[in-house]
């Protein structure tokens, strides 16, 4: 059961901010709570496949914090984990953010209260800011 979450957790975290219209990028749109919608197009609350593994998501939850901190909790198959080995930095000029998370790195991108990360494994997961 650990490796079932610990795969989900692992699948996804990487970010490159869209250039914004109006407003400058800065690091308070990163801060908050980011509720995870779907995982390689599979809707979270929902199953979700997985490196061909069906896993029962009821939420993954990212939470960013002022200091470059950020947590993971999640409901993955019944059992709820929260992860704290989540750093992360923004690249002002770039509009990007990089995510530090149980020794994998995720790149992804903001384009207003909705993230799209790419995990190291290619899998694209949409999050929508609570």
């Amino acid at each position: 059961m650990q490796r079932t979450v610990r795969l989900l957790a692992f699948g996804v975290l990487g970010f490159v901010a869209a250039p914004a219209c109006s407003d400058s990028f800065g690091i308070d749109d990163v801060f908050g709570i980011w509720n995870t919608t779907s995982i390689n197009g599979y809707p979270v609350p929902g199953t979700v496949v997985y490196e061909a593994v069906s896993y029962d998501t009821e939420y993954v939850r990212w939470v960013f914090y002022d200091g470059e901190r950020c947590t993971l909790t999640q409901e993955v198959d019944g059992l709820i984990e929260t992860f704290d080995a989540c750093d992360y930095t923004v690249n002002l000029e770039q509009e990007t953010i990089t995510i530090s998370f149980l020794f994998e790195t995720w790149d992804g991108r903001l384009d207003g209260d909705t993230m799209v990360l790419t995990d190291p494994a290619d899998v694209i997961w949409i999050l929508r800011r609570q």
